[in-house]
């Protein structure tokens, strides 16, 4: 009789032995090769879009800047321009001159005011040139970077979706 209990005891135990093991789950073991790969990838990925939003910014002060001498520009010309107009109308109020004086005079102070301008605008035309044109390479380039990441995500989660087993429960 006592081998009968023990029996019908194991018998009914059984079940829930077998339930106990499917649904203990052994320790996580040190991760997969395609996890190692994929957190290796998270990282690249984390790192490449800090860099590209510190160039971002980058771009951001230098475009700041050429407005800045773009102004101070203008601040020059606008002063030259002050200085040209009160130099001709000293000479057109010096009564010591004849007209045909004060024409050659207004006539040489006009020339050397477009020389001057000339000059300015030239110099600014090529440094603002110029740093518009490192701003456009810059920005083409962040552009790149930004597809690059882009890629490189989709990339990494087809991987991911690849690495799931099977029989996730999730539909593909």
């Amino acid at each position: 009789m006592l081998m009968h209990t023990m029996l019908t005891a194991m018998a009914l135990a059984l079940p829930v032995l077998a339930q106990e093991q499917t649904q203990t789950t052994p320790p996580p073991a040190q991760a997969s090769p395609v996890a190692q790969e994929i957190k290796k990838d998270v990282r690249a990925i984390k790192e490449k879009r800090q860099e590209i939003k510190q160039d971002a910014q980058k771009i951001r002060q230098e475009r700041q800047e050429l407005r800045k001498d773009v102004q101070e520009e203008k601040a020059e010309m606008k002063a030259l321009h002050e200085k040209h107009k009160a130099e001709i109308e000293a000479v057109r109020s010096d009564a010591a001159l004849s007209e045909e004086q004060k024409k050659a005079k207004i006539e040489a102070l006009r020339e050397g005011f477009r020389k001057q301008r000339h000059e300015m605008r030239g110099e600014a035309k090529e440094k603002i040139g110029q740093a518009r044109e490192e701003l456009r390479q810059e920005r083409k380039e962040l552009r790149e970077d930004r597809q690059q990441l882009r890629e490189e995500r989709r990339e990494m989660r087809q991987e991911r979706r690849e690495a799931r087993p099977e029989h996730s429960g999730r539909k593909q």
